[in-house]
Parts: structure tokens; C-alpha cells; sequence
């Protein structure tokens, strides 16, 4: 078991330093997300019409970089053994992206209609 001012990369505050820069980017692109789109909820509609892709890894989930996102920052947690990152990840980062893509999932039915409501039957959101 690590002291309380041991790091687990074995200089202390190093853990510290590396979490607050973490979750300081991670609450920056959040702030930019939510910013974006409470000035324009638009932000995420179809570039085109016609333009739904459902190839690659789209074909396996609907929101892969908010997959991602959500694996970046429980893995984060994990490397540096934070309850506190957990919590933040678990209180504040998911329940955002899980906003984000339920806004993002409604406005991509109202632009593709039931190609994207069949869409989403087959293919699953995040996980």
C-alpha cells in the first residue's frame, strides 16, 4: 500500500499534478461541448442530407468518440488509483456524454427520419 505522499510513479505529487491536468483538459472540452451547443443546438446536425453513415466503426456504435471519451477517463482513474477521479468520472463525465448523446441521437432522428431510428435498433450508442 503506497503512503500518502507516494506516487504511483514513485515521485510524490507527480500523481496529483498529472490528475489536475487531467481532469482540467477533460472539464475544458466539456465546457467547450456544453457552450457549443447551448449557443447553437444545430452544432451537431447531418453535414448533408443523405450523409448517414452507418460504415466502419459506425457500424459498431453510434457514438465512438464518446465511447472513448468515457474510456479515457475511467482508464485515467485507474492508472492513478483516484477515488475521487472515479467519482468525478462517474458524477460529472458520464452523465454528460450520456446528455450530449441523447441530444445528438434526437437531432440525428429529425434530420434522417427512420433510416436513423432503424439505424439505432442495430447498433448500440456506447457500450
Amino acid at each position: 500500500m503506497k503512503g500518502a505522499d507516494e506516487s504511483i510513479f514513485g515521485q510524490p505529487g507527480k500523481s496529483a499534478r498529472l490528475l489536475t491536468a487531467t481532469a482540467a483538459g477533460t472539464a475544458n472540452i466539456l465546457l467547450l461541448t456544453i457552450l457549443t451547443l447551448a449557443r447553437d443546438p444545430a452544432a451537431v446536425r447531418a453535414s448533408s442530407p443523405g450523409a448517414l453513415v452507418t460504415v466502419g466503426v459506425f457500424s459498431r456504435r453510434r457514438h465512438p468518440s464518446e465511447a472513448g471519451l468515457l474510456a479515457i477517463g475511467l482508464g485515467t482513474t485507474i492508472l492513478l488509483e483516484s477515488g475521487f477521479g472515479f467519482l468525478v468520472w462517474l458524477m460529472v463525465l458520464v452523465p454528460l456524454v450520456i446528455y450530449r448523446t441523447c441530444r445528438e441521437d434526437a437531432l440525428l432522428t429529425l434530420a434522417f427520419g427512420h433510416r436513423y431510428r432503424k439505424y439505432a435498433t442495430r447498433v448500440r450508442a456506447l457500450i
